[in-house]
């Protein structure tokens, strides 16, 4: 395994993300690693992980951390102009310091959408953005199988459903959504039954979120969108540890 970089430039192994992934080269990968001025996001189709433990990450000096959203432009950001941005079928996936954008109308788009091999999956220091609003949009997606997520430092803005969105709409599926530092905001402004963390539990299996340090707001654009969100059949329970954050009414939990 091996770290292979990815440079608007040229001068790394790939200028786009798409081609990274999609490589056939023997020398797989390990980490990719994405450096330089980026004066426009990486458009086109978007990109799919499907080998296992791979870590995708921005350089910023020796950090692997994006610098804010636009930073005069010369921030790396993944925005395909149709389907998902970034769909994942293998283990053990590291999203470090990326800009995923959906910039499109287009139903049913996630930043992110993880596949039953995908379990678990890592985020953080990441910005998962709706750039144009759409109905069952997500910021990070996954349903109908068992799934752990972690996410930290991230940002999630403007999603048209969900910034995370665990779906279980039917058999059995168990989830621990594990959310650390991050802020969602503005999500839920087109599709109803959705909010900045949304769980479904039509199915069975256990389904557990935990929060800390974080703070939900302004994920109210429907009468039944909410900062945090269930949507439970008969008997299902979603267990909320929720501490140290703040959410729409000002309230502190913890």
């Amino acid at each position: 395994m091996a770290t292979k970089k990815i440079t608007v430039d040229g001068a790394g192994n790939f200028t786009v993300l798409a081609t990274a992934l999609s490589d056939s080269g023997t020398d797989d990968p390990s980490v990719l690693e994405i450096s330089g001025d980026w004066t426009s996001r990486d458009i086109g189709t978007g990109a799919t992980v499907a080998d296992d433990n791979i870590t995708i990450q921005t350089k910023v000096g020796d950090e692997a951390r994006h610098a804010g959203f636009d930073n005069g432009g010369a921030n790396y950001g993944l925005a395909p102009t149709s389907g998902h941005c970034l769909q994942i079928d293998n283990t053990g996936c590291t999203l470090d310091g990326l800009i995923i954008e959906i910039d499109h109308s287009t139903e049913s788009s996630e930043c992110v959408r993880c596949t039953s091999g995908a379990d678990p999956l890592t985020v953080k220091n990441s910005i998962f953005f709706g750039g144009t609003p759409a109905s069952q949009q997500d910021g990070v997606y996954f349903d109908n199988f068992a799934f752990t997520l972690h996410a930290e430092n991230c940002y999630f803005l403007k999603c048209g459903r969900a910034g995370i969105h665990a779906q279980n709409y039917s058999g059995s599926a168990s989830y621990t959504v594990n959310v650390n530092s991050c802020g969602f905001w503005d999500n839920g402004s087109i599709t109803d039954l959705s909010g900045g963390v949304r769980v479904q539990a039509q199915g069975t299996g256990t389904k557990t979120v935990n929060i800390q340090n974080t703070w939900s707001c302004g994920n109210d654009g429907t009468a039944t969108t909410d900062d945090y969100l269930e949507d439970l059949g008969v008997g299902e329970v979603v267990t909320w540890n929720i501490s140290n954050s703040i959410d729409s009414d000002n309230s502190i939990s913890g």
